[in-house]
């Protein structure tokens, strides 16, 4: 199997793509507490085993045992857009609350949390329920933290095991955040910032090579001498790394933003990059701004009524099988949000599916719009996908020119959640957004140019 196709793949059966359906979350908080140090590590293990647990699972409905050193090289994350939920307020003078007064607080994200306490100082619980204290730079650690990993902040060299995490730093800060990032696990073919192109030609950046299966060289990792390394979770790779991590000192933080079961989690990641770069309250300002765009384009798109509401497919096919989502995903619920009607509102399930192609033909084919869920790199036009499913000639949004792929970039923008929600109603609904030009969707030309 072609190790492009099975990377689109998987992404796409994991419910890894931006606005797509995660994988079931965890039952643990990391922001709860337990009642002795003991529990708080069989809450941690249990975590952790949950997270290797759920890829191996994923890995295993493929039937494709290869794919496991291809799955999340660096480009996991979600977006997912359902209703809010926020977490119950803490009471006033309670430990829940911001000791700083800084108003700034984890409304909506489960898998990590942050308490302000005094002088600037900052406690981050991460995905694994590691506990990190963020420290200026001149600043000096409370007492009763001594034993907490510290890290000097603002950060100033990090090491980022992921793409989406890269791509929140110029949402918080503007592309002289960039300047900190010593090494990055993607390959600089595959990156579409500037900066970090620029960085990896000239040496500045390092490629470190740290996915699922396989840790990083340890001894490539401290030559670069980093205030952190930022990596996912759940991966044997990652487990692997972090214990060397722990040998030679040098401070991690578990980033499990992918696991997150909303939009609003998803994103509220970003106050968590806004901590380590001390702009916290920059983050927290671009995360309501994204939300009140994410709430005013579903706003646009509320009224209008079911007969003028264009039909949908979203999936990709492989030897004769669809990846594609189930009628009751939240990835039908974002199409719903856009204006559209989800094609298979008959295939039962919450999640990621996989039907043949003929059933996919019988319940999509007379679909509006057709969503195919890969990199416009790797399914360069519509000449492809016929190559490679002739029944694809058969759907009406194939002969109709409505296909859209994902643009280059659209791994590397995991803060622009709320413009990828943008390029689904100007998909769906053109004539909402007149003039608007797509920013991380591509509608699929007849041939490549």
């Amino acid at each position: 199997m072609n190790v492009r196709a099975v990377d689109d793949i998987m992404r796409e059966v994991c419910g890894l793509f931006y606005g797509f359906d995660t994988p079931p979350q965890s039952a643990f908080s990391c922001g709860q507490t337990t009642d002795s140090a003991e529990e708080s590590l069989l809450i941690r293990d249990k975590h952790k085993e949950e997270q290797i647990m759920k890829r191996n699972e994923m890995m295993k409905k493929l039937g494709v045992a290869a794919v496991a050193g291809v799955l999340c090289i660096g480009l996991l994350s979600t977006a997912v857009f359902v209703q809010k939920t926020k977490k119950v307020p803490a009471e006033p003078g309670s430990e829940a609350e911001d000791s700083d007064g800084s108003g700034i607080s984890i409304e909506y994200a489960s898998m990590f949390d942050i308490e302000y306490l005094e002088n600037d100082v900052k406690l981050i619980t991460d995905g694994d329920g590691n506990q990190r204290l963020l420290v200026p730079r001149d600043g000096e650690i409370p007492k009763g933290y001594e034993d907490v990993v510290v890290i000097r902040t603002p950060v100033e060299k990090v090491l980022y095991c992921s793409a989406t995490e890269v791509s929140s730093l110029e949402a918080i800060g503007g592309s002289a955040l960039y300047d900190s990032v010593v090494g990055v696990s993607a390959p600089v073919e595959d990156w579409t910032i500037p900066e970090i192109i620029e960085g990896m030609e000239n040496g500045t950046i390092a490629y470190v090579v740290q996915n699922d299966q396989t840790a990083a060289n340890i001894e490539e990792v401290a030559e670069l001498d980093p205030d952190l390394v930022m990596m996912s979770g759940g991966q044997p790779g990652a487990e692997t790394l972090g214990a060397q991590l722990d040998e030679v000192g040098i401070p991690y933080i578990i980033d499990s933003e992918w696991m997150e079961e909303t939009n609003e989690g998803y994103m509220e990641w970003l106050k968590l990059f806004g901590a380590l770069y001390n702009m916290d309250q920059e983050a927290a300002d671009v995360f309501e701004a994204k939300l009140a765009r994410i709430d005013e384009l579903k706003a646009m798109t509320a009224e209008i009524p079911e007969e003028e509401r264009p039909v949908v497919a979203i999936g990709s096919f492989y030897d004769g099988v669809v990846y594609t989502q189930g009628c009751e995903s939240s990835t039908a619920e974002r199409i719903a949000e856009a204006g559209g009607v989800y094609a298979l509102d008959d295939l039962a399930g919450d999640g990621s599916m996989q039907i043949s192609m003929e059933e996919f033909l019988d319940k999509a084919k007379d679909a509006d719009i057709m969503i195919y869920t890969s990199v416009i790199t790797y399914s360069p036009d519509k000449a492809y996908l016929e190559a490679q499913e002739p029944l694809v000639t058969e759907f009406k949004a194939f002969q109709d020119d409505n296909v859209f792929v994902y643009a280059k970039d659209y791994y590397m923008s995991g803060a622009d959640a709320d413009e990828k929600f943008e390029d689904l109603v100007a998909i769906i609904h053109p004539e909402l957004m007149e003039g608007y030009e797509f920013q991380h969707m591509i509608r699929l030309p007849d041939a490549a140019e």
